[in-house]
């Protein structure tokens, strides 16, 4: 199935869910030019540990998901969420470490690392804000994370052995220059 993406984004799919809790997505997204555009293969993992709801994501190599042509493969070593309840409302913690392949300039990496990740929060912030009303119309009973089962993507084949970690990314357009970023932002939403 495709899932809707962000204005950079330019296709997500749910490849395969391994179970209730642990699924594999597609995700490709537009980068500014001169540089190509990158995708990711991840596996995602979530949960809910009392107060606090996480998703987790790491990139993961599968044969039936290659790199496209005029696309570099990023690797996330670990991005996701953490929302805890708090008394007036909830906090959102983002987390990334990841590598967005080729070769891409310091000043790029440092724009997104400072401007673009809070904006990515600023856009959660008000999701978050009109979530309840949203729910009601779209699906309300769909709610794949609490472990219910109720996805429909096809199931990861147990006996199925080609996936691995990903420590590194193919070679598409250099491997000189990889930088690596690691960006930890907070923000308090309270509706």
């Amino acid at each position: 199935a495709v899932v809707s993406t962000q204005s950079t984004g330019i296709e997500g799919l749910d490849v395969y869910k391994i179970d209730d809790f642990n699924d594999i997505g597609y995700y490709s997204l537009r980068c500014p030019r001169p540089l190509k555009n990158r995708d990711f293969v991840n596996q995602r993992s979530w949960g809910i540990f009392g107060d606090d709801h996480m998703i987790m994501n790491h990139t993961i190599d599968i044969e039936e998901m290659p790199v496209k042509k005029d696309f570099v493969r990023g690797v996330s070593y670990l991005t996701g969420y953490v929302v805890r309840r708090t008394d007036t409302g909830c906090s959102v913690h983002y987390i990334t470490q990841n590598d967005p392949g080729g070769q891409v300039p310091k000043f790029i990496l440092d724009k997104i690392s400072c401007v673009i990740a809070p904006k990515v929060l600023e856009k959660i912030h008000k999701a978050a804000l009109g979530y309840e009303e949203w729910k009601c119309q779209n699906r309300p009973d769909h709610r794949p994370w609490r472990g219910l089962g109720s996805d429909s993507k096809p199931l990861w084949p147990k006996s199925y052995q080609s996936c691995k970690a990903s420590n590194s990314t193919p070679t598409l357009d250099t491997e000189i220059g990889r930088e690596l970023k690691v960006d930890r932002i907070g923000l308090d939403v309270h509706g």
